[in-house]
């Protein structure tokens, strides 16, 4: 089985919702189980990823999906040392490349600028980039629609294999746009690594909380939506799997007495629904 996590506000509680302790617990129990892999599946590169494993405890994964989905490193035991390293996916860039011959990172940043000259949209920082990803910050989140309608009528009337992925960061209280190759999603690396690894998609589970996990959480895998995940994110997911046909494939954790549903509760809660965690 793959259990695939997303990170802030997911398992990592860094959220305004209370927190009831259970990350611990998840690892304890998810750790007993035979032929689990774990998988983290963020907005975080892996330099930022470090980050969150000293201020917030987390563990390695056995492999990492990282930037929204444009990277792909997996878990491996330095022989001299005998350390845990998080390593890059050899095969994934020719992957992505082969997928996408088309992307041209620069002509879709300058087309971008031409089509949408505004002072409120604008690159993220070049830390958080790469090849195959093109970061925005949007300082008015009422104008997503809009901004997410033009840059798809773009990628469509150029024939780019691409996706608009938009989320919201409450801690900078912007919104995040991503263009990303459809096959570089947080969706697409994940069939990528159920492909290498063999395994059924009826025995994957995805965990998420925002708008960057929309592509997965409504894909038809089995899906969980934490407690604490943003109202809109909710109804916006229930209504994609209803026009799907795959309602029954997401579960949105409800909490309870001893669980309270948000962070890591909400993905012990979705894993003992789906029968992952007895």
């Amino acid at each position: 089985m793959i259990i695939v996590c997303d990170l802030d506000r997911t398992l990592v509680p860094n959220g305004a919702e209370e927190y009831d302790g259970s990350l611990e617990e998840f690892y304890e129990r998810v750790s007993g189980l035979r032929d689990a892999v774990l998988v983290y599946a963020t907005g975080r590169n892996l330099e930022l990823f470090k980050e969150a494993e000293k201020e917030y405890g987390i563990r390695k994964p056995d492999y990492f999906i990282g930037s929204v989905g444009t990277e792909v490193y997996k878990n491996q035991k330095n022989f001299f040392t005998r350390k845990n390293k998080l390593v890059a996916y050899p095969e994934w860039n020719n992957y992505v490349k082969d997928k996408h011959p088309n992307w041209d990172r620069e002509l879709i940043v300058q087309d971008i600028d031409e089509i949408l000259n505004e002072e409120e949209f604008y690159l993220q920082e070049e830390s958080v980039q790469n090849e195959n990803k093109i970061s925005y910050y949007l300082r008015d989140e009422k104008k997503s629609d809009n901004i997410i309608q033009a840059i798809s009528e773009y990628i469509n009337q150029k024939q780019i294999r691409a996706e608009v992925v938009y989320s919201f960061d409450p801690h900078k209280n912007l919104g995040l746009v991503d263009v990303l190759p459809k096959d570089a999603t947080k969706l697409g690396s994940l069939e990528f690594l159920i492909e290498k690894l063999g395994e059924s998609p009826e025995n994957v589970v995805y965990c998420g909380d925002s708008g960057n996990d929309l592509l997965p959480l409504t894909s038809g895998i089995k899906s969980v939506l934490v407690k604490n995940a943003r109202a809109d994110v909710k109804e916006k997911a229930m209504q994609i799997v209803e026009q799907k046909g795959v309602s029954d494939k997401l579960y949105i954790a409800k909490g309870g007495d001893r669980l309270n549903g948000n962070y890591s509760s909400g993905v012990i809660e979705g894993l003992e629904y789906f029968g992952f965690l007895k």
